[in-house]
């Protein structure tokens, strides 16, 4: 049912070497692609490294060179669109990175009856122009009268053209995105646009508007934008976003013809394919993953795809060229067809070779041809032609529950707490699913029974404890310690938590005291789930993410990773040696604060922080890797100078969350750091240790 009519590999790399997994590391290479039809002839518009070749693809298998435009730059990134202007000239649009610049190609000279001659170049010089606007073509996207040129950068986002205006030198009207752009839910919005469509005659609330559905890459964010009276200098307000997933990289998104679905492509392989419900604009609705039919035992990358019809047409890397039937969104999703465009090109071999995770392969799609074929565009090999034919589903693809997040380690210990037996939300992830990653999206899938994995699974605060039948309450938000837990104040004696104030000294170790200068949480009123680890000394009633030193350890780790039989820091000297694990739920949650970080509690040697990231002891930077113990501490250092040093703060604000004013800026720029990958992770990661180290 996918029938390869044809291939061509216009200008052939000698020496061709894979990319692998690591950006920088890629070569000359093919890149966009995108289709045009004019009277009785269909071309193909193939960017690569070296400019834009047009080829003939009406009668395959004779496909044919008819022009080649070189353009400087665009080693890796060129991107390529069309747009036909009222007088009837179709235009394309070419846009590029590594020092590449945008141009503009008249395809009127192409003819639309009798064929051109191989490589006749019938577009003469005067018919393409470079505008300049160097790097600024990442990827490129037309809709509504529009260009928007995607820049995947932060600082600059997306680039908003008018076609209307002059489709020839169409003028810059607009960014979407910077670094002072603060929409959305995001302390930091990160807009950097990696990918964009726009539509027309969209229905919002009961008034028809024109939307931009922005992939903003390292946010892990797909964002649906407002581009009304965009022409005037309008607001591009963010009507609606996707929750960000942690490490996913947000690439590329389309919406289904009825305008009802939203898929989006993730290009870190976290979860490869997301579709989310945008009947509601204002809350996309996540509905599942999903992944082609072999991702489980060879995980390759995602790139981008299109939609026509009941049928998703993916350029999937290394596995290739897939088709999906989705007529039956959000439930059944089904693979009904694929060829192998980078390990069997021809079609004929008799193994393949192993799939690496490479960024190699097939690597962009265009199926609005009028004849249908489709095209894919394989960064080794070139074009390929396809026919599709009628399909015969198979059986439909459960999400696979192959991850590349770092492990979440159980709250508790396997003789303590027990997942559900046997459960899976309704797309057949289990529990091991949702520990592999981290618990995202936990509360959003249920079983046939209504059970979720924040119910079933223990590393996600549910699973089954002691013999008790109901499943454990879901954590809410809390780095601290329960009210009831008790410290050694100066000249007062033992004092619960819920009862320490700022300026109470409370004993740290080795028989010093310090002054509490703050509490970094402070909730008297809401419920929070709390670890319980019973030691042969005392019991420590602390949440899973906050630190606590165990002999043999260099440094203090998450609560999480407490196991029976490891040996907690008794004040007094000595081993307290846990018994058992378990959980427990109590209003209110304390975390106060010491100058030295370090505090006794329940008669346990602690600390006062928090791992940012539960599922990792430390954080790796530059090839080192930094404890979160040590990085909170040098962060907390202004607030410490100001309240401890130079003044003692005797009173101070909290937010919504019960944290710190001092502290909650500091936090949420941490949590969002977090979420980033690839390089803006490396940067902004070394960013933080630069700050920790003054």
């Amino acid at each position: 049912n996918v029938e390869l009519l044809g291939r061509l590999d216009p200008d052939p790399v000698p020496n061709w070497t894979p990319s692998g997994p690591i950006f920088g590391t890629f070569g000359k290479k093919y890149n966009g692609i995108w289709g045009y039809a004019t009277g009785e002839r269909e071309y193909a518009l193939q960017c690569n490294s070296n400019g834009l070749h047009i080829i003939d693809i009406t009668n395959p298998p004779d496909i044919f060179r008819v022009q080649f435009i070189a353009m400087p730059g665009g080693t890796t990134w060129r991107d390529v669109e069309t747009y036909e202007a009222e007088d009837g000239i179709t235009y394309a649009y070419v846009a590029a990175q590594n020092q590449g610049k945008f141009w503009v190609v008249n395809l009127s000279y192409l003819s639309n009856t009798t064929p051109h001659e191989e490589d006749e170049n019938p577009i003469p010089q005067a018919g393409y122009a470079n505008r300049g606007r160097k790097n600024d073509g990442h990827t490129v996207s037309v809709g509504n009268g529009l260009l928007f040129l995607n820049t995947a950068f932060p600082n600059k986002g997306c680039q908003i053209l008018d076609l209307e205006a002059d489709p020839w030198d169409p003028p810059f009207i607009k960014q979407y995105g910077g670094l002072l752009d603060f929409g959305g839910t995001d302390l930091f919005a990160f807009k950097d646009c990696h990918d964009s469509i726009a539509k027309e005659y969209v229905d919002v609330d009961g008034v028809t508007k024109d939307i931009m559905f922005a992939a903003d890459g390292n946010s892990g964010r797909y964002r649906i934008v407002d581009l009304e009276n965009v022409r005037e200098g309008g607001k591009l307000n963010v009507i609606g976003e996707t929750e960000a997933v942690r490490n996913s990289y947000a690439h590329f998104n389309v919406v289904t013809e009825d305008l009802k679905y939203l898929i989006c492509f993730d290009e870190f392989n976290v979860y490869d394919i997301a579709v989310y419900d945008i009947n509601d604009l204002s809350n996309p609705v996540f509905k599942r993953f999903l992944q082609y039919s072999q991702d489980d035992v060879a995980n390759a990358r995602v790139h981008n795809g299109q939609v026509r019809g009941n049928y998703l047409f993916v350029a999937y890397y290394e596995a290739g060229f897939r088709v999906f039937d989705i007529s039956d969104l959000p439930n059944a999703i089904t693979e009904v067809g694929k060829y192998e465009t980078l390990r069997d090109p021809e079609g004929a071999a008799d193994s393949l070779s192993a799939i690496s995770g490479s960024f190699d392969g097939a690597w962009n799609v265009y199926s609005y041809l009028p004849s249908g074929k489709v095209l894919i565009s394989d960064t080794k090999n070139g074009l390929f032609v396809f026919q599709i034919g009628p399909v015969v589903p198979s059986a439909p693809i459960s999400p696979s529950p192959v991850m590349t997040l770092a492990p979440a380690p159980p709250p508790s210990a396997d003789d303590a707490c027990q997942d559900f037996e046997d459960w899976s939300d309704q797309f057949g992830f289990d529990c091991v699913f949702y520990a592999r990653s981290a618990c995202v999206l936990a509360d959003l899938f249920e079983d046939v029974n209504g059970v979720n994995a924040s119910d079933a699974c223990c590393a996600c605060g549910g699973g089954i404890t002691e013999g008790v039948s109901d499943p454990a309450p879901a954590p809410s938000f809390a780095f601290c310690f329960s009210g009831s837990s008790s410290v050694q104040v100066k000249d007062q004696g033992l004092v619960l938590m819920k009862d320490l104030r700022v300026g109470d000294s409370v004993l740290v170790e080795n028989g010093r005291y310090e002054r509490v200068y703050s509490f970094g949480h402070f909730d008297e009123t809401n419920q929070a789930n709390f670890l319980k680890l019973e030691t042969t000394r005392s019991d420590l009633e602390i949440s899973a993410n906050h630190l606590v030193f165990v002999e043999g350890k260099k440094y203090a780790i998450p609560a999480s990773h407490v196991k029976p039989g490891d040996d907690l820091i008794h004040v007094m000297g000595g081993k307290a040696t846990v018994k058992a694990i378990t959980t427990t739920n109590k209003v209110g949650a304390y975390a106060p604060f010491t100058p030295s970080g370090i505090l006794v509690v329940d008669e346990l040697v602690v600390s006062s922080f928090v791992a940012l990231d539960m599922s990792r002891p430390a954080i790796k930077i530059m090839g080192l890797h930094f404890n979160w113990h040590w990085l909170a501490h040098k962060f907390e250092f202004p607030h410490r100078l100001a309240c401890h040093y130079i003044s003692h703060c005797e009173s101070e604000n909290y937010d919504e969350a019960g944290i710190s004013n001092w502290v909650s800026f500091s936090h949420k720029i941490s949590l969002a750091v977090l979420q980033f990958s690839g390089f803006w992770s490396i940067i902004l990661k070394h960013v933080i240790l630069l700050l920790a180290a003054l």
